[in-house]
């Protein structure tokens, strides 16, 4: 009882979840574009976007070794949102209300982008965005972010309106009113703790009463939390929403900077809006929509549709034709090996028997005994090639049980490179102890 009263719980990075009210304001992020085709990824304020009237810079802390190698680089978004408010025709370029006009610089490079394939990536509540249907179970995967733009007749256009649709999850803040019990129990244990170093006698004479101690340490915490209880079995809980997926719906449409802002729905077959082609001197209006729709996605599930992998089916017939030719040709050998060894085993017995040492006749493969535990010729670099596969074995074991424990959750976005090259580094000594042991297991001595 004494040591249960002194366990902690712990925190696993990325894995707690955030719980919002209706009508609360929360922003996205914008992450590095990036493409598929090729391996270098471009900073997004480096392309001609609009950006935040507050001025572009880091979204939180979340830089370590993996992202920074990746090149992930969260930076404030200019696209803000209202939890469970629609809104249609917002400007994602104030107060200017354009982005422009296009250099023959900005032209050039979007071009090249759209041709290879870049996409736009964007961070809300720590959920990657995506062009494709998180609600849909036939889909194979998922992929994240959407395209920069397309060509088309040897013309290129960019996506210049964003139609967001935000997946939620009803809550009533039990989260939140557990990770506040959390705080408050570590701040009344606090108080407790310097209330039994300290006597009356000195509190009082710095100035505190009774009252305010709240009579002894460990009743004046009860007392706190049983007041906090009955308030909180008062108050009827408040519904609040956590943010369980994020889709968007891109397209290009052409709009006249100055004028107000037209609703125009992306997928309207009936009437098409004309495209924001990409040309020098063109002002290019960002716009969005933003829509909220309830899900039965829980909070613990929401990442199980961006980690979807293709299917396919189990190729039974396959792997039992493989099972039934390894067990033949095992049999085989076996049957060999057998034939070949029997006249040589009853030899040795009948020498056993009849106490004679008689092996001068020895040939075939019998004389390889001798060079069994001969050394190598290359016996260093021998050793060298285990203690660096014995390193990268071990560092595969240890970041998949981290992996496996949860502390590598997709979520903390650069963990997974950074805790391997940290093992990497770590378990250099024991790739140089195990090179060195068999090395002088072969020469039989640790000199030289």
């Amino acid at each position: 009882i004494l040591l249960a009263s002194g366990v902690h719980s712990y925190y696993v990075p990325g894995t707690y979840p955030q719980e919002f009210y209706q009508g609360a304001s929360i922003s996205g992020q914008d992450n590095s574009l990036t493409s598929f085709e090729t391996d270098l990824p471009y900073e997004y304020y480096s392309m001609p976007f609009c950006q935040p009237p507050e001025g572009v810079h880091r979204a939180g802390n979340a830089a370590n070794l993996g992202t920074v190698i990746m090149g992930i680089k969260l930076l404030n978004s200019q696209y803000n949102f209202t939890i469970m408010k629609h809104e249609k025709g917002k400007n994602a370029c104030n107060p200017q209300g354009f982005y422009g006009p296009l250099t023959d610089k900005d032209v050039k490079k979007l071009k090249m982008l759209i041709s290879q394939k870049y996409r736009i990536n964007m961070v809300l509540d720590n959920l990657p965005i995506t062009a494709q249907d998180l609600l849909d179970k036939n889909q194979e995967f998922v992929r994240p972010g959407f395209e920069l733009g397309y060509q088309e007749d040897g013309k290129y256009y960019i996506f210049n309106h964003l139609q967001f649709n935000i997946l939620v999850h009803p809550t009533h803040g039990e989260y939140m009113r557990a990770r506040q019990g959390f705080r408050d129990a570590a701040v009344l244990d606090n108080i407790d703790a310097r209330r039994m170093l300290l006597s009356k006698k000195q509190l009082l004479a710095a100035g505190a009463s009774e009252a305010a101690l709240g009579g002894s340490s460990s009743g004046g915490g009860r007392q706190l939390a049983a007041d906090d209880a009955a308030k909180g079995a008062a108050a009827e809980p408040e519904k609040m929403y956590m943010i369980v997926g994020f889709e968007v719906s891109p397209c290009s449409i052409k709009r006249t900077a100055g004028k107000p802002i037209e609703d125009i729905v992306c997928d309207n077959i009936d009437r098409v809006p004309t495209p924001q082609e990409i040309k020098e001197g063109e002002k290019v209006m960002y716009t969005y929509d933003v829509y909220w729709e309830v899900s039965d996605i829980k909070w613990a599930s929401r990442w199980d549709s961006y980690l979807r992998m293709p299917g396919g089916k189990v190729h039974w017939f396959s792997i039992m034709n493989s099972v039934l030719i390894v067990l033949v040709m095992a049999t085989l050998v076996a049957m060999i090996l057998i034939r070949t060894v029997r006249r040589d085993l009853a030899k040795y017995e009948q020498l056993m028997v009849d106490g004679s040492s008689d092996m001068k006749d020895e040939a075939g493969w019998k004389l390889l005994t001798g060079d069994a535990f001969r050394a190598p010729t290359n016996g260093k670099s021998l050793a060298v090639h285990f203690g660096s596969g014995v390193q990268m074995l071990l560092v595969s074991l240890v970041t998949l049980l981290l992996a496996t424990l949860g502390f590598l959750s997709p979520a903390s976005r650069g963990a997974l490179l950074t805790t391997t090259i940290i093992l990497f580094v770590l378990l250099s000594f024991v790739a140089g102890g195990s090179a060195v042991a068999l090395w002088g297991v072969m020469e039989r001595t640790y000199e030289g």
